[in-house]
């Protein structure tokens, strides 16, 4: 509406007036224009109005913010729901990493108990009825007995031999080279009892270490056995001889 005004004024001033209007007119005039004016501007007030309320009517953010309330709200449920599936995968992650280190504790002690599984099958193998028979005191003490049995058969063959040693050539050799004047029962008694003596101690031996003291050092028996490399000398006492171990 202002617009047009404007364009009504423009015109009258570039064609002038054709007549000179009268005073009374021109105030008429003048009168009618301002009263144009003044509902120019009103209109103008009114237009203005109406356009601020179309542009709010037609507000996009408005009408957006209405129109997609429920889209607004189903982001709102995605990203509540994208918060928990976040949350649920650090506490999956937490569970895994504590279960790793579980697993590895049970392998650890899955090692010890196959260890100790195997020391106990050990133990079961000796505690076996084979093995318990094997440790029966009983069997050991008969295993000892036929042990001693041996040693006494190895004991006496040994005697017989001395036997024989004592009453063969071997004291007639004695007499002849050491104990011309003593008699050949005497010597054989004392070859005897040397030997036995000798034996004793090599099979139990004292605190001597299994040597014999001989109180005669001059003796023809003690010749005759050190003759025959049958005896040793202590070496810091010569009156302590023990027997030649030839096994050794």
């Amino acid at each position: 509406m202002g617009r047009q005004l404007l364009v009504q004024l423009l015109a009258r001033a570039q064609n002038g007036p054709k007549d000179t209007p009268k005073a009374s007119e021109v105030s008429k005039s003048r009168e009618t224009d301002l009263f144009d004016i003044e509902g120019a501007q009103d209109g103008s007030e009114d237009e203005s109005e109406s356009v601020v309320d179309e542009f709010m009517a037609f507000n996009p953010n408005k009408v957006d913010s209405v129109k997609h309330l429920g889209n607004i709200a189903a982001v709102d449920r995605l990203e509540t729901a994208n918060r928990q599936s976040f949350d649920l995968i650090a506490q999956l992650n937490e569970r895994r990493e504590y279960l790793k280190a579980k697993l590895a504790e049970e392998h650890a002690l899955r090692a010890d108990l196959n260890v100790l599984n195997e020391e106990l099958k050990s133990r079961v193998k000796e505690t076996s009825p084979a093995t318990l028979r094997a440790q029966d005191p009983q069997v050991m003490i008969d295993k000892v007995r036929e042990r001693k049995d041996e040693m006494d058969a190895q004991t006496v063959n040994l005697l017989r031999q001395l036997n024989k040693l004592i009453s063969g050539p071997g004291t007639d050799t004695l007499m002849e080279q050491y104990a011309a004047s003593a008699s050949r029962k005497e010597l054989a008694t004392e070859l005897r009892r040397t030997v036995e003596t000798l034996l004793n101690e090599m099979f139990e031996p004292s605190s001597e270490g299994g040597y014999v003291k001989i109180d005669n050092a001059n003796s023809p028996v003690l010749y005759f056995l050190l003759r025959g490399d049958l005896v040793t000398v202590h070496p810091h006492d010569n009156s302590l001889v023990r027997l030649r171990e030839f096994g050794k």
